[in-house]
């Protein structure tokens, strides 16, 4: 009776929570196996013995099974008891399997059952204090989230259309005030009415760190929620989702995201999917809590908005309108990620420093916006992989301002963005990943480009490159091209943001780890001037 309560309550627990993580313990004056009265640790597990093997039999009152922790152990450990010299196991660990998800290690404390008869009396020693030994279990426990490590790393409230979007700096590009929300990556702007082209958003939030976060909440609640600035959260993230060192997690509104095929058919679909468009203009923040009542400053993870939005849904003063242009583009914000930051995402606690707007035409002038691209990743994304690949000149021999390590080709090519010729930078790039390479991308972080640069910088637009054989020391090298990678169509050339993709490496035909390939970044120049081109490295692993 007291087995199948306790089954029963497991269960019940399992039943309302299948995310809760269950251990229990105890001496339950049982032994692991039936003692062909009655199964109480198989009744207990889920596993209980067939009728025809006890005089007591129970019904299989446990789904998922539970694990005794005592089975992980070798035969020769699988006791905590001895009774005149026969080991036995009467003391148990037993885990669901979340909670087995975590565990680490399992023993037996040696320090009584092993001890002789002899220190029975003996009260000057710590040994046989009781004929148990105590199990312990060892878990990996996840610190709770802190604000900076999960953030919001580029975002939009809306797709190409008639729109006022305001600019991190405050100058608007189009859609009725006021402005945009910041945090990654982000398009506003578009009626009040919401239509396909205002629910064309999404959010992307990225771990900053360099270890797995599993989402877990201390109130019991289903997750991390993603909020408006009207106190309605979009999605929640659930209870125990990981998401790994560096990577990305995407939520989209199915109503009218269009990026789904961005670096692949269906490479950007989103993890999680909403319906209730997020107004322009407005602010969202990331709560490491899915309880209404718990949507607090002490309880949030990020934010960005506009000034005029509850300080809770921003960072810093927020974004302020000034300025409005109307256009069609395709566009985002997006944390800077430039060499000042070692290629990290920029995140100060200021929204108006640490985005920057990027779009498809870059035409506008107003403060903040270049020429560049919207980028959403998810958890099946590359990452950036900046520490784990080595990067050389193509040629060592020679410095990086000399062929065949950066060319300069003179041709004019005004319709492929390219009205002074072009740049090309060769580089070779070694996998030190540990694994193989299936996907390799480079995302373009800082390069001098439209709207409008200074007299004397260049003004670079990324282009598809093809596969060239250049002769280093008398014998031929193919050094790859790169395809900037769409949607969106980038017809003005790619910018910040952009990402140029190695397309003879998949996972078909991965880059073993130790393995080098060569590329070359091919850069229309439209122009001429002293020049910047950062990149990171992306690569996903098999």
């Amino acid at each position: 009776a007291q087995a199948e309560f306790l089954a029963n309550l497991i269960q019940s627990r399992q039943t309302a929570d299948p995310t809760e993580k269950i251990i229990t313990v105890g001496d339950m004056n049982a032994f692991r196996v039936n003692d062909g009265y009655v199964d109480v640790i198989g009744t207990v597990l889920g596993t209980p013995a067939p009728a025809d093997q006890v005089v007591l039999a129970s019904s299989d009152l446990v789904n998922p099974d539970q694990t005794d922790l005592v089975d992980t152990l070798v035969p020769g450990q699988q006791y905590s008891y001895s009774f005149d010299g026969n080991a036995q196991t009467l003391d148990h660990v037993i885990l669901n399997p979340n909670a087995l998800s975590i565990l680490n290690r399992f023993a037996y404390a040696r320090d009584d059952a092993d001890q002789p008869v002899k220190d029975y009396e003996n009260g000057t020693i710590p040994d046989r204090i009781s004929d148990h030994d105590q199990p312990v279990a060892y878990f990996s426990l996840v610190p709770a989230a802190q604000a900076g490590q999960f953030i919001i790393n580029e975002f939009r409230f809306r797709g190409p259309g008639p729109q006022n979007v305001l600019s991190p700096g405050g100058a608007a590009l189009g859609a009725p005030p006021p402005g945009v929300t910041a945090g990654g990556e982000e398009e506003v702007g578009g009626p009040s009415a919401p239509t396909t082209q205002d629910q064309d958003e999404f959010v992307e939030l990225y771990n900053n760190t360099d270890s797995d976060i599993v989402v877990s909440t201390t109130d019991g609640s289903a997750g991390w929620s993603l909020v408006a600035s009207d106190g309605a959260a979009r999605f929640t993230i659930p209870v125990g989702t990981i998401i790994p060192a560096r990577g990305h997690y995407l939520a989209v509104n199915s109503n009218g995201y269009s990026l789904a095929d961005y670096g692949g058919v269906g490479a950007a679909n989103g993890d999680i999917t909403y319906t209730a468009d997020i107004p322009d203009g407005t602010g969202i923040a990331l709560f490491r809590t899915a309880d209404p009542a718990s949507f607090t400053l002490a309880n949030r993870l990020d934010a960005a908005g506009y000034s005029s939005v509850d300080a809770l849904y921003r960072e810093g003063a927020g974004f302020t309108a000034r300025g409005e242009t109307t256009s069609d583009l395709d566009y985002s914000f997006v944390r800077s990620m430039a060499r000042t930051t070692g290629g990290l995402p920029k995140d100060t606690g200021n929204n108006v420093s640490d985005f920057i707007l990027v779009n498809t035409d870059g035409a506008f002038t107003g403060m903040g916006q270049v020429l560049g691209a919207p980028g959403p990743e998810n958890l099946s994304s590359p990452i950036q992989r900046n520490n784990q690949f080595g990067a050389s000149l193509l040629d060592t021999s020679v410095s990086a301002s000399q062929s065949p390590n950066r060319v300069r080709d003179l041709t004019q090519d005004p319709q492929n963005n390219s009205q002074f010729g072009t740049l090309s930078i060769r580089r070779t790039f070694t996998n030190n990943t540990g694994a193989p390479v299936s996907e390799l991308r480079f995302r373009i972080v800082e390069v001098t480009t439209f709207a409008p640069p200074d007299a004397g910088t260049a003004d670079l637009r990324a282009r598809d490159s093809q596969d060239i054989s250049v002769m280093l020391g008398g014998n031929p090298v193919t050094v790859r091209g790169t395809t900037v990678e769409q949607p969106p169509t980038q017809v003005n050339g790619g910018g910040w943001n952009t990402s140029m993709r190695v397309g003879v490496i998949s996972t078909g035909a991965p880059l073993a780890n130790g393995d080098s390939v060569s590329v070359q970044f091919l850069l229309g120049v439209m122009q001429t001037g002293a020049f910047r081109f950062f990149i990171n490295i992306e690569a996903a692993t098999q």
